[in-house]
């Protein structure tokens, strides 16, 4: 579940059903297998497909990195610093392979479709989740917070 736009434009209900069902959208990840290893390590390895990858980096860049940006702390260098992040998740993700032991085929069907059990599927989603990190300010940089009317607040160094 990933909300379907920045937090800031989200709309809010008190009612938390309603709000998830017009804020947060199911996305499928899709892999291939990239290698059997049945003699060394008994294990198999997976590679996200291209439709999967796009649609994280996608993710990425139009909300994970607008809310991280959205941070009440600025410095100089922020803006920057989100590209590199977004930079980063790309190479991560475009890198991401996912090993497990080879019982995993045992719940895939003939065709290669299925979900990995005994709850491989909430790792490879947990291993996914951690490649979103935060923005976090540089050591000893200046920052900045703003008040509520977007006027400079506060200097920390």
């Amino acid at each position: 579940m990933l909300s379907k736009a920045p937090d800031a434009v989200l709309p809010k209900d008190e009612n938390q059903l309603v709000e998830a069902l017009f804020n947060y959208e199911l996305l499928h990840v899709e892999a291939y297998i990239v290698y059997v290893d049945m003699v060394l390590r008994n294990e198999v390895a997976f590679k996200l497909t291209r439709n999967s990858i796009e649609a994280l980096i996608e993710y990425h860049k139009e909300i994970h990195c607008v809310d991280v940006a959205a941070t009440p702390y600025n410095w100089l260098e922020k803006k920057p610093q989100v590209k590199k992040l977004h930079e980063k998740f790309i190479q991560a993700v475009n890198s991401f392979v996912y090993r497990t032991h080879a019982t995993a085929l045992e719940a895939l069907e003939e065709d290669g479709a299925g979900e990995l059990l005994c709850g491989k599927s909430k790792e490879v989603k947990n291993n996914i989740m951690n490649l979103f990190l935060p923005l976090l300010p540089p050591r000893g940089a200046g920052i900045w917070t703003h008040n509520l009317n977007g006027e400079d607040n506060t200097w920390f160094n």
